[in-house]
């Protein structure tokens, strides 16, 4: 594996210390990294290197339903080594400079730029990156990770699609699921077309229906201010459930390289035929009760529907 510097953009952010750093440390315990592998943490507040070293101690021994063994302080100073903090305003371009110079001595020509940011500073971070070069490919690569909500809706995701385009290629982008990241999800395609019983009789003639269930025995933490400005639907509907249904629904594809697949779970999705009349909404008890939830919120936490697939099968 090439050497990388992966800069994670918003390190303190609750996506970041529920999964990312802890999945760092379970990356360096399995021996899954480089050996001079770079990560530089970036963030509004003004740490130190000891301050954040702390941080990020107390993060991996925070309880975490992601994330729950004992700690190795060996593998946890070997995480140490590798770690750097940089406070950075990501509006300011000559903010930049200072990363451009950090990512210069740790010669590591290829970067990873892994967004854990609030969307509404894509179009800055974007557009700040490529005008400091950071976003070329002039001694290595260089890829940007963005995770969900990838938009509001239709439009502004197609707006932030063409944001995204506009500074980077389309082979630099990584737009994000973690979902099918999870060992079950990875073998669904392998359960499913590796079985030469199961997967013809995966017909309507067959199959009565096939339901798609997330659920979770914990409440939203310290999501608040997030969740209550979208919902269930929004939060694990339109991404991690759609995906989840496309992997157990979707057609076989020529190969099992990711164009392939790609191809036939959009062909899936584009194939569904919703019920609105099917849809139910709730909201557990006590959310209203939780922080940073607007008095009175509508915003559900739980939904579901129907939706027909038109297709062949």
């Amino acid at each position: 594996m090439d050497n990388f510097s992966l800069v994670i953009v918003g390190i303190t952010s609750n996506l970041a210390q529920i999964k990312l750093i802890p999945t760092l440390y379970d990356l360096v315990a399995g021996g899954y990294l480089p050996k001079d592998f770079q990560v530089i943490g970036i963030g509004r507040t003004t740490y130190n290197q000891g301050q954040f070293r702390d941080f990020v101690s107390k993060t991996l021994r925070t309880p975490n339903h992601h994330h729950t063994h004992v700690i190795d302080e060996r593998i946890e100073q070997e995480l140490f080594a590798h770690l750097t903090y940089l406070s950075v305003d990501l509006t300011d371009l000559s903010s930049y400079a200072k990363l451009k110079d950090l990512l210069v001595r740790q010669q590591t020509p290829n970067h990873v730029f892994y967004l854990a940011t609030f969307p509404s500073l894509y179009g800055s971070i974007f557009e700040n990156l490529k005008s400091t070069g950071l976003a070329d490919e002039k001694a290595g690569w260089t890829r940007l990770l963005i995770e969900k909500p990838i938009g509001s809706d239709r439009d502004s995701a197609r707006e932030l699609n063409d944001l995204l385009t506009k500074y980077f290629r389309e082979d630099q982008i990584f737009r994000l699921d973690h979902y099918l990241g999870k060992e079950t999800l990875q073998n669904i395609l392998t359960f499913r077309f590796g079985n030469g019983i199961l997967e013809p009789l995966m017909t309507s003639d067959h199959i009565d229906h096939i339901e798609v269930t997330a659920a979770e025995d914990f409440g939203i933490g310290s999501r608040g201010s997030y969740y209550d400005q979208n919902g269930a639907i929004k939060d694990v509907g339109q991404n991690h459930l759609l995906q989840m249904l496309a992997l157990a629904t979707m057609d076989k594809p020529k190969s099992m390289d990711n164009d392939s697949i790609t191809k036939e779970r959009v062909k899936i999705l584009k194939s569904l035929v919703p019920d609105p009349s099917s849809l139910v909404i709730g909201q557990y008890e006590g959310y209203l009760g939780e922080k940073d939830i607007a008095p009175g919120s509508t915003t559900e936490t739980y939904f579901s529907f129907k939706t027909m697939i038109d297709n062949d099968r």
